[in-house]
């Protein structure tokens, strides 16, 4: 089965519509839960590459991907 790319669009457009109908406290809200999940679905490919390391590693070198290596 082919994608429709005017659905695609025609679904962008309603998700807009709803995000621009929330208050600022409702996205920001929304924002937290998708880097979480961003986190959580990282954290997970750094365990299964590096399965010897501890969780405190990986969750060091998530925050290290997320955000750069600035020193």
């Amino acid at each position: 089965m082919r994608a429709d790319p005017l659905r695609f669009d025609l679904l962008n457009r309603e998700q807009e519509a709803l995000y621009r109908s929330w208050s600022p406290e409702q996205r920001l809200r929304a924002g937290l839960r998708e880097m979480g999940a961003v986190r959580e679905f990282m954290a997970a490919a750094v365990a299964q590459q590096h399965p010897h390391w501890s969780a405190d590693e990986v969750r060091r070198e998530v925050a290290r991907r997320i955000l750069g290596n600035h020193r």
